[in-house]
């Protein structure tokens, strides 16, 4: 079920007791992430303002193909949620430094977020302006050559 199956749904139900937090569980919840720390980073994006993102975006690298956890369309920028529930065993840990080492020999700038730094706002806050800032220098004929680069793969649209 979509998260906007889910919208129209919860418009649908009569006030009751647990409705606001399924409210805000489902609204949060409209930009599809993958675990609750993605979920935690797609609130930090949106309460400070930064838009133009979409999440888990699959991208062809060097012949493979990777989801990125945040990708910007104005910026050469990824984002990876890193969680040792996911990344707790080799086969996954290789997997994603894979997927870093390609997107940065490719000249995008790699942002790791952890829970740990979701329960710091403001130095979360000050490190992704950073890598917001080094992503922004990289010149206009640059950011095109790392579009090109890493190509994203056709996925159907969902509902």
């Amino acid at each position: 079920m979509s998260p906007a199956t889910l919208t129209a749904a919860m418009a649908d139900l009569r006030p009751a007791p647990g409705n606001p937090i399924r409210r805000f569980m489902v609204q949060n919840s409209r930009s599809e992430p993958w675990s609750q720390a993605e979920r935690r980073f797609h609130m930090f994006l949106r309460a400070h303002g930064y838009d133009r993102w979409r999440s888990n975006v699959w991208v062809g690298i060097d012949g493979d193909s990777f989801p990125v956890d945040v990708l910007f369309d104005d910026l050469p920028l990824a984002v990876e949620v890193m969680s040792w529930a996911f990344h707790g065993n080799r086969e996954n840990f290789q997997r994603d430094n894979d997927k870093i080492a390609g997107l940065v020999g490719a000249g995008w700038v790699y942002f790791p977020v952890t829970w740990r730094m979701l329960d710091d706002d403001e130095r979360l806050t000050r490190t992704f302006a950073h890598a917001w800032d080094s992503a922004a220098l990289v010149s206009l004929d640059q950011a095109r050559r790392v579009r090109d680069t890493v190509t994203e793969l056709g996925l159907p649209d969902r509902d």
